[in-house]
């Protein structure tokens, strides 16, 4: 039979167990089978003989699913974060298109910039911090080079 125990005292070693068919049973340390002692609000399980509990052990807990270390809600793991994703890829386009460089490179640290406070908000749900500061420091790399070439070009050879 099931059963709470909602009493249990140390000095003398017997308890009250409330039964699930509303019933209340006494024990004694000896017909205890659990480990430890016997505490208020455990859930057992005994066999009724004469009014009084026997064979009183704790009823099996059912084993809970255990979540990912990084520890999503409901163990699903972190994704990257799009705007971080989206600032590296504008920074390699800032590479490769000479004449909109200035535009790229800052539309490429913005969406950093914003992916960084996404994971920084959200750190359970999204990761992308490294690429956000790579796509950053390409961001700053593209600029400055580009700056560098463009006044260069511009001076007239005679």
């Amino acid at each position: 039979m099931n059963g709470d125990i909602i009493a249990f005292d140390d000095a003398t070693q017997a308890g009250e167990i409330a039964a699930s068919d509303g019933r209340r049973y006494l024990f004694d340390l000896s017909g205890w089978r659990g480990r430890g002692l016997p505490a208020a609000g455990q859930e057992v399980t005994f066999t009724p003989r004469d009014g009084q509990a026997v064979q009183v052990i704790l009823r099996p807990v059912p084993q809970l699913r255990a979540g990912t270390a990084q520890g999503g809600e409901g163990g699903e793991r972190p994704r990257y974060s799009g705007w971080s994703l989206g600032g590296l890829l504008l920074a390699f386009l800032a590479l490769f298109l000479d004449g909109q460089v200035p535009l790229l490179a800052a539309a490429a640290a913005a969406c950093a910039w914003w992916g960084l406070r996404q994971v920084q908000r959200d750190p359970a749900r999204y990761r992308g911090r490294l690429f956000s500061w790579l796509a950053i420091a390409l961001a700053l790399l593209v600029a400055v080079l580009g700056a560098l070439v463009a006044p260069s070009a511009a001076v007239p050879v005679s």
